[in-house]
């Protein structure tokens, strides 16, 4: 089998490929291998890869095919051959009684060795006639990044690890909860797309934080295996899965309270200032922050003020702020708020505080939500 491409865009393959490669040692050997399978009536090279929680299949052109055939091949020791090379056309010529492979680039050659894939773990493709749902992906990108806050870091609860994928007319939801917060973000389809159909999906949050960078400058189609237990994102010539996670999410929608009086409008830089000072003050046993909120009068603007405390000292901090709503008191774990800020890219927030209903006992709720943005951050209150 025999068959050349450009070596730039088998780097540009590779580097998608990549993101499902495993790296490091595995129980399974070949899984640090990529799946290669020449297309000759196509002219095309097709790569996959998967490392058993996403999956990630590559199409590009080829020429001068003289035969089809496939085989897996040392994804690092490929990766890295080829990123060393300069730029031209590169010569495949592959022994597939052997599995050798000879690659002849303008300086010289290399030769290594593949093995049979036939027992390459199978990947999932686009079934024609299934439902798609078309998706921008920068859009994408950013509620995954900021939805990604709240997402939990151990296994004790897998629910808790993933995203909540909810469909709608002409909308995507991303939910997360940690059990201490909550994070939603919301997409804008295209008009007529329907999302509903997908009905609630449960996604491995690292598997799609991963793969929503992979689509972060064009558009992809959303669809599912068959047997709903894979979900797909595709373009006419890249397909990535990621395996559905089954358990029961949780009902989030009880931290954010259906009512907020109290409205507290903001700078963006104002609030990370507050915070950032604030912050400096506390520690891993103390994270409470006393949010002191005041209304204006007649022209005197209202005003936010943050102050924390903890053995070395303490610190006492104000911003101007639009307070619409009675003067409050109330307490919110200070790192919380931070990592939700670092998703804010707009250039005033909103602070907006309730009775939730999630705890036995109504209790005090803040929402954070940018102005102009579609997502936002729901905060238990603490004791200070």
């Amino acid at each position: 089998m025999q068959f050349t491409i450009a070596r730039s865009a088998l780097h540009r393959a590779l580097a998608l490929i990549n993101h499902a490669t495993v790296r490091g040692n595995t129980s399974l050997p070949l899984l640090a291998y990529l799946r290669l399978e020449v297309e000759q009536d196509l002219q095309q090279l097709r790569l996959q890869a998967t490392n058993l929680e996403i999956s990630v299949s590559v199409w590009t052109p080829i020429e001068e095919v003289d035969t089809p055939g496939v085989l897996a091949v040392p994804a690092k020791l490929l990766t890295d051959l080829v990123g060393s090379l300069e730029e031209g056309k590169l010569t495949f010529e592959i022994d597939l009684d052997v599995w050798k492979i000879t690659l002849v680039h303008t300086k010289g050659r290399a030769i290594f060795m593949g093995q049979s894939a036939g027992e390459y773990p199978s990947i999932p493709l686009p079934e024609a006639g299934a439902s798609v749902v078309s998706i921008p992906a920068m859009p994408f990108a950013r509620a995954v990044r900021s939805a990604g806050v709240s997402l939990a870091h151990d296994d004790s609860r897998p629910a808790l690890a993933c995203f909540l994928l909810q469909g709608a007319m002409e909308r995507l939801i991303l939910a997360t909860t940690d059990g201490r917060r909550v994070s939603e973000s919301s997409v804008v389809l295209a008009p007529g797309q329907d999302a509903g159909q997908l009905g609630p999906l449960l996604i491995p949050g690292r598997a799609l934080a991963e793969l929503a960078t992979v689509f972060s400058d064009t558009s992809f189609q959303l669809s599912l295996t068959p047997n709903r237990s894979q979900v797909l994102f595709s373009t006419p010539h890249l397909v990535c899965s990621a395996i559905l996670q089954s358990g029961e999410f949780p009902n989030y929608r009880a931290v954010v309270p259906p009512q907020r009086p109290l409205r507290v409008e903001v700078s963006t830089d104002e609030l990370q200032r507050l915070v950032q000072q604030a912050r400096i003050f506390t520690g891993a046993e103390q994270r409470a922050a006393r949010f002191s909120i005041q209304p204006g009068a007649g022209i005197t603007p209202g005003s936010l003020t943050l102050s924390t405390r903890n053995e070395a000292g303490n610190t006492y901090i104000s911003a101007p702020a639009l307070v619409r709503g009675e003067s409050t008191t109330v307490s919110f774990d200070i790192q919380l708020i931070h990592e939700a800020l670092q998703t804010v890219s707009t250039p005033k927030v909103v602070l907006e505080i309730g009775q939730a209903t999630a705890a036995r006992t109504p209790a005090p709720a803040g929402i954070l939500m940018p102005i102009g943005g579609d997502n936002l951050h729901a905060f238990m209150s603490m004791k200070a």
